[in-house]
Parts: C-alpha cells; structure tokens; sequence
C-alpha cells in the first residue's frame, strides 16, 4: 500500500509567519525581562539571526540545506535538498504527528554520486550523522494526498 510515496514542499509565507510567532513572543519576553541592556540587546540580535534562520530554512526553503523532496520507497526514506543531494534517512522518535502539521527530524546518511566513491577513503572521524529537521503541514506540502499517506506511514511503521 504505502509503496512508493513523493512529496514534494515548496516554500510557504504562511509557514513562515507560523514559525515567525513563537520567535517573535519569546523575542518580546527577552526584551521585557529585568536584565542588564547589554546582554538584552545581545539576546536580540542572537535571537533574530535564530529566527531569521528558522524562517528561510523551514518556511522559505532557500537555503542549500533546506529539504525539498521527500520519497518514501520500499520502506525507506529518502531526503533530497535544495543542491540535489540524496540522503537515507531513519526518522528520529522525537518528532510530532499531527493532521494538521508535522514537526520531523531525520538522522541522515548522505548517497555517495559517482564521483564521490573514489574520495570515500576520506572522511572526517569527528563528522557525526547529518540531522534535517522539517515542518510540513498543508501549506507547504504540494499534493495533500501524498502528505496524509507519508503521514500514516511514519505514524504506524
């Protein structure tokens, strides 16, 4: 039944501005808190570079590493970003499920292209595995149909 499964997300205003608002209310209870102005104004600027981060990562969809295509085959899952980089993928338990959204995280293995098998023999020990972290709900999820099967998937397997 849930043999081949392909969604693909687009970049969503409305996902940004859900993302936006949590930031947004904790941006305003840094500035409303009773601390010094130096380490406020400090936490706001580390604050908005965060947000701004979140929004064009999970919202937007413009940064290389966002995640653009999710395949599930044969029971397993496949992540393709935005610089057309193919990873297997395991989802980690700590993600949520809902009708409405999901909030998702991947711990990856990169697909090695033809060219990277003869620089395999090089790889940095200290690397650990690549996490992608999504948000997908209906705003961003191209075909509704796909999002509610990949859905039931990920809840059931």
């Amino acid at each position: 039944m849930f043999n081949q499964v392909r969604l693909e997300l687009f970049p969503s205003l409305r996902v940004a501005g859900l993302i936006s608002l949590p930031c947004l209310a904790s941006l305003g209870l840094t500035l409303l808190a009773d601390i010094p102005f130096f380490i406020a104004l400090t936490l706001f600027v580390i604050h908005l570079i965060v947000t701004y981060r979140c929004i064009r990562l999970f919202g937007l969809l413009n940064t290389p590493s966002s995640v653009s295509i999710i395949e599930l085959r044969n029971n397993e899952v496949y992540l393709e970003d935005n610089q057309g980089n193919r990873f297997n993928a395991k989802l980690i338990s700590k993600g949520f499920i809902f009708p409405s959204f999901s909030l998702l995280s991947f711990e990856c293995k990169k697909e090695p292209t033809e060219s990277e098998f003869s620089h395999s023999k090089i790889k940095n020990r200290f690397m650990g595995k690549p996490r992608r972290h999504l948000f997908i709900c209906s705003y961003n999820a191209l075909n509704s149909n796909e999002y509610r099967r990949l859905r039931v998937w990920f809840k059931f397997s």
